[in-house]
């Protein structure tokens, strides 16, 4: 299909999987001139587009985990907003939720079910392998997984359900190996699409036969259609000896449509097209069109039928995989065991596979050429809170209070500068005294300062900074305590900051991913865990990030933090920080780990939206205050 051709609203939105629907229903939201029914012609590069464009990086609402870990055989759904925050007792399961996205994850970076160390967490998750990421270990069981889509296939409506693409891993009779066994597509609670489970439906090639639900919606308007159009072209023309039942021919349609060979592949989880083998376009038992000429309408239509199914068929599995791929690609891990820079760090030799995982990497990141804007991010948090209250009243940005005075920059300029005057002057020096050995003269032969080229400094001066900034090596960072105008080094400025920094980074840097943050409130003080939530408030929000956070934390500050900004956006208050978004109620969800008998149950603890909790507490959740007060 071409698309520069104008087409119906109605057909671009089936093509990327969207109820017609409900997508011209978000485009009256978010569009200056959406169209006015799903009927009409439109663009796809300025209407469609720019739609699937806002839609995509937050398509997967939430995953589904059973008998991974500490999850039993019920599937426990973990939802997906911009800032998820994971709480819940030690040992409840939290790391086996972000183990399950490292799974999910390595499965199709390296095509393998047998993980051991995932790839996305270095040497720092150690699965165990297949059989230990078994619930309890147990014989003949298998991992269940569930990618829920935010807006595909999603109806109008307080009662619509979403669209779920389950997966099945274990192993086969045959092998000890584990292989994806079965994958459904749900859509409105029914199935769409399934590999049915079944031996004959898995290949040797690791490929599986695809069948569907005729009698799904989606798919039985098709063929209703069909079935009505022929009926009622064959009462005209074929001859009077001839009747065909209607219910009799949607049987044999149905019939004929579930022998179809259409197989997928998968990479790891996720779908990576499909394929057709001997698509049969015969129906002879219905029409026996082979022997009657005058059926060739019948048989044509039945032909461009078979091809909507299939088209159908088709765009359900690409749009499966083009919103799994990117969110299991773009997913990053920040661990709890950080590392301390050290005082030498930028020395070091090598970069073991922690390095990107355990906080190292941002360092580097820190002092590299790419790295200003997020210095300069976090030098709005660790300047000097005097200056910084009185730059940001007048900006009008948002007052934090880190109570630190630090800041981090690149020591280029002032080295530059140092070595290039002096080696300047080095030469000058070096002329001056070939030409007064020449002259024989003696020492009244003065250094001839009058003669000194700033215009020629400058120059000079520029194309090293040039230079530098276009070289691929990285260069020191370097730290200044505002309150004393001093230079320090990371060892320098304790350790709580020295763990904070790099969640800070991972905060400030990137755009459009899902970062797992363990515990960022490590070694912090109380207050800078609370500002800790404004961080991941712009850095989820603002439209220049829009990353997805996953936290796992213990911090009671943070979340009342996150709490007040909903409230305040609700009231509107004053005390709202200018430069922050506003935060819904829906931009935040908070889950609780709660360990069971029969495996770890997630509790989604829903937010009002002036910022309170509609849902109680479990037993035990941030109730040591008042248990010590009282």
């Amino acid at each position: 299909m071409d698309p520069n051709t104008p087409r119906p609203f109605r057909e671009y939105a089936l093509i990327h999987g969207y109820d017609p629907d409900w997508l011209l229903a978000y485009a009256q939201r978010h569009l200056a001139s959406p169209p006015e029914d799903i009927s009409a012609k439109v663009d796809h590069a300025t209407v469609i587009h720019p739609l699937i464009t806002q839609l995509r990086p937050n398509a997967i609402a939430a995953i589904h985990v059973a008998n991974f870990k500490a999850f039993g055989p019920t599937p426990q759904r973990f939802p997906l907003a911009p800032i998820t925050l994971v709480f819940g007792p030690n040992s409840a399961g939290k790391s086996s939720l972000m183990q399950a996205l490292l799974y999910a994850q390595h499965s199709l970076l390296e095509g393998e079910l047998d993980v051991t160390r995932p790839r996305g967490s270095g040497a720092l998750v150690d699965l165990g392998g297949f059989a230990q990421c078994i619930h309890r270990h147990a014989e003949n069981q298998n991992l269940i997984f569930g990618f829920e889509f935010a807006h595909h296939w999603r109806k109008l409506g307080p009662d619509a359900k979403p669209a779920i693409w389950w997966v099945t891993i274990g192993t086969r009779k045959d092998s000890t190996n584990p292989v994806v066994l079965s994958a459904t597509l749900e859509v409105e609670g029914k199935t769409l699409l399934s590999t049915g489970g079944h031996n004959s439906n898995y290949l040797s090639d690791g490929t599986h036969r695809l069948q569907f639900g005729c009698y799904h919606p989606l798919f039985y308007k098709i063929i209703n259609e069909f079935g009505q159009w022929c009926l009622g072209y064959a009462e005209w023309q074929l001859a009077d000896d001839e009747n065909l039942d209607y219910g009799y021919l949607i049987g044999r349609t149905t019939d004929d449509l579930e022998k179809l060979n259409v197989f997928i592949a998968l990479d790891g989880l996720k779908p990576s097209g499909c394929s057709y083998a001997n698509v049969s376009q015969s129906h002879s038992e219905v029409f026996n069109w082979d022997e009657q000429t005058k059926n060739s309408r019948i048989k044509q239509d039945y032909a461009e039928f078979l091809g909507e199914i299939l088209s159908v068929m088709d765009h359900a599995v690409r749009v499966v995989g083009e919103a799994i791929d990117p969110f299991l690609r773009e997913i990053s891990y920040i661990s709890s065991a950080r590392v301390l820079p050290g005082r030498d760090y930028e020395n070091l030799n090598t970069r073991d596979l922690n390095f990107p995982h355990n906080g190292g990497s941002a360092w580097d990141r820190l002092r590299s050429p790419e790295g200003t804007i997020v210095r300069q991010r976090l030098n709005r948090w660790f300047s000097d809170l005097a200056r910084r209250e009185k730059e940001e009243k007048k900006q009008g940005l948002a007052q934090y209070r880190f109570e630190t005075s630090y800041d981090l920059n690149r020591n280029l300029v002032e080295g530059i500068i140092e070595t290039e005057a002096q080696n300047y002057l080095m030469e000058k020096h070096e002329a001056h005294e070939r030409a007064r050995a020449d002259s024989e003269r003696d020492e009244s032969f003065y250094f001839p300062f009058d003669q000194l080229d700033a215009t020629d400094l400058k120059d000079r001066i520029l194309k090293s900074i040039a230079e530098q900034r276009n070289a691929t090596t990285n260069h020191r960072l370097q730290i200044i305590d505002a309150r004393v105008g001093h230079p320090v080094t990371p060892a320098d400025i304790g350790v709580g900051i020295q763990y904070l920094i790099p969640v800070l980074v991972e905060i400030y840097g990137g755009e459009k991913t899902t970062k797992i943050i363990e515990e960022p409130e490590l070694h912090a003080h109380p207050a800078l865990q609370a500002e800790l939530g404004d961080a991941l408030i712009e850095g989820a929000l603002h439209t220049a990030t829009g990353n997805r956070f996953i936290v796992e934390t213990h911090s009671e500050h943070l979340i009342l933090r996150i709490l007040r900004r909903v409230r305040e956006a609700y009231e509107n208050s004053d005390a709202d920080p200018a430069s922050l978004p506003k935060v819904r109620p829906e931009d935040i969800a908070v889950v609780y780990a709660e360990p069971s008998a029969e495996g770890t149950i997630l509790h989604h603890l829903k937010i009002s939206g002036d910022g309170d909790f509609v849902d109680r507490w479990p037993s035990g959740f941030f109730t040591e205050r008042a248990d010590e007060l009282f």
